[in-house]
């Protein structure tokens, strides 16, 4: 019955609307610590939110993650123990925006009429992060971006973890958004507009 409860609580937790606008998002941190279940969470799945902003020509982005399994990965990744928790930010943050910099990435394919025209890789800036509950926002914002037919996405969050991590990502670009499931044997996806 447990195993039922807390799956159903993980789908609550991570399939809960996203906070919109990850700029304005940064003015409501919480100051405390994270709350952590004792119970470990059955699934692996992360929601990436995307927006594309043309007045600004921006995109931007927001990453739920859980925490424990971002602590994991970073203990992987880097051979140091993690405990993400605000007060030790500074020191957290390259790791954890360095983690995301390998592991989700945003390209602009290369123009079906220009023969030698390259794949245009963005570059994030990240903007700050903060904890609700068992989860870890990430806000990141890519700039200069003019308007597009397709994006591709890269995403590969802690897919060398969990052999069944989900990683969804929504991408809302005007009126219209498109999501994507990414997983082991599909890391990446072309989306049109």
């Amino acid at each position: 019955m447990k195993k039922y409860i807390c799956l159903i609580f993980a789908f609550f937790l991570i399939l809960s609307p996203q906070k919109t606008g990850a700029v304005a998002s940064l003015t409501n941190i919480r100051k405390t610590k994270p709350i952590r279940a004792a119970v470990l969470h059955p699934i692996h799945i992360s929601v990436t939110e995307m927006e594309y902003q043309a007045a600004q020509k921006t995109i931007e982005v927001s990453h739920k993650i859980f925490i424990d399994d971002l602590e994991a990965i970073l203990e992987k990744r880097f051979r140091k123990k993690f405990r993400l928790t605000l007060e030790g930010k500074a020191e957290q943050s390259s790791y954890i925006y360095d983690y995301l910099r390998q592991n989700f990435k945003l390209s602009l394919p290369a123009s079906s009429k220009q023969k030698n025209e390259k794949e245009s890789l963005l570059q994030a800036h990240f903007l700050g992060y903060e904890f609700d509950f068992e989860a870890i926002y990430i806000y990141a914002e890519y700039k200069s971006v003019k308007s597009f037919n397709q994006i591709k996405i890269e995403n590969r969050i802690l897919l060398d973890l969990f052999a069944d991590q989900k990683n969804i990502t929504h991408l809302r670009y005007g009126q219209v958004e498109k999501s994507s499931l990414l997983r082991t044997g599909k890391v990446e996806e072309v989306l049109e507009f």
